[in-house]
């Protein structure tokens, strides 16, 4: 379970009133126009006005939902899409309170963006800002959730790519057994990249916890066990890489000790 810390819930009629108390004067209306230039640039006012703000004042669920607010993670504009998702990231690293609401407020959004090739570098960096804030396990099985709920293989082979690099970054911080459902179902997908992005998902995942990893998956058809035994065998032998997100970073201390144990 991440760190939850709670966040009062805010109904959507309350979102204007409670905004409007404490963004800058125009800027709920600017975030709402219909020229995208405008948006974009109510959107760099707001990112000025967080990072302006000390950390207890950073309202996470409330900026999120003015966010979300028409045109919302619906915005056209791949330039405002962005913008928008860098002041999430920016709350979640840095906010003292960013929960479970803020992140179900935009999780599925970044999901979806996915499929958008413009928006995608900064929708995949904000679900790792907000993997640090939540832990990897949490906002992963979220990830999955969201893309297999989606109809689109394009959402789902990115999102089995994302783990697969938010795990290189991160290390190993997942519980397998509820993954190993989703990469299942990855593999019964009629499209072929979903497929190739589950067999490198475990590819990189063997590199953790070895051959103990094939035992899930004897049950598939044996053209498929072929695949997985050769996506194996190219890893066999090559060790993680050293966290440079979360928990398990290590300081530079550490580095020297274990350059001199190597």
């Amino acid at each position: 379970e991440p760190p939850d810390q709670p966040e009062p819930a805010i109904a959507a009629e309350e979102v204007e009133e409670k905004a409007a108390a404490v963004l800058p004067k125009g800027l709920l209306d600017m975030l709402a126009d219909t020229k995208w230039k405008e948006r974009l640039e109510a959107c760099e006012k707001f990112q000025e006005f967080v990072e302006g703000l000390p950390s207890d004042e950073m309202q996470s669920l409330l900026f999120c939902k003015v966010l979300a607010r028409k045109p919302g993670w619906k915005d056209s504009n791949f330039q405002v899409m962005k913008a928008k998702f860098t002041i999430v990231a920016t709350l979640a690293q840095r906010a003292k309170v960013f929960g479970k609401r803020s992140t179900a407020c935009v999780l599925t959004a970044c999901v979806e963006k996915f499929a958008d090739v413009k928006v995608k570098p900064q929708s995949a960096e904000t679900l790792m800002a907000m993997a640090e804030r939540m832990t990897l396990n949490y906002i992963s099985l979220q990830v999955m959730k969201a893309a297999f709920e989606q109809k689109s293989p394009k959402v789902q082979s990115e999102s089995l790519e994302w783990l697969g690099q938010a795990l290189r970054e991160f290390g190993f911080l997942i519980n397998i057994k509820p993954f190993i459902d989703y990469i299942k179902k990855a593999f019964g997908a009629t499209n072929p990249t979903v497929r190739t992005a589950a067999i490198n998902l475990l590819s990189t995942i063997h590199m953790y916890i070895g051959a103990q990893l094939r035992m899930f998956f004897e049950d598939e058809k044996p053209a498929l066990l072929q695949q997985i035994d050769t996506a194996f065998e190219k890893v066999s032998g090559e060790s993680p890489p050293a966290p440079t997100r979360g928990p398990n970073v290590a300081g530079e201390d550490d580095e020297e000790d274990e350059a001199e144990a190597g």
